[in-house]
């Protein structure tokens, strides 16, 4: 798989995980969230900020969406702990 495929997947799960999660999230939470993922910012930045929303605003995710953070934490090397 080429960089541009592997980037072309990491945006779709990270877009699909977002839309998931996104009745959850405030409103500010979602529009930076469509921001970061509009601008390619999917590293740390896209991952950790609805990691850290849902830790701080105790907010209780589908054990299939907190399957899929931690899947895209270890594809894109991120320590979430």
């Amino acid at each position: 798989m080429n960089r541009e495929e592997e980037w072309c997947q990491l945006e779709e799960a990270l877009t699909n995980l977002v839309d998931s999660i996104s009745s959850q999230l405030s409103l500010r939470d979602r529009k930076l969230l469509a921001e970061f993922l509009e601008n390619r910012e999917f590293g740390v930045v896209a991952l950790e900020w609805p990691h850290s929303s849902i830790i701080e605003n105790d907010l209780r995710p589908a054990s299939s969406q907190h399957l899929e953070i931690q899947r895209l934490a270890k594809t894109m090397g991120i320590d979430l702990s």
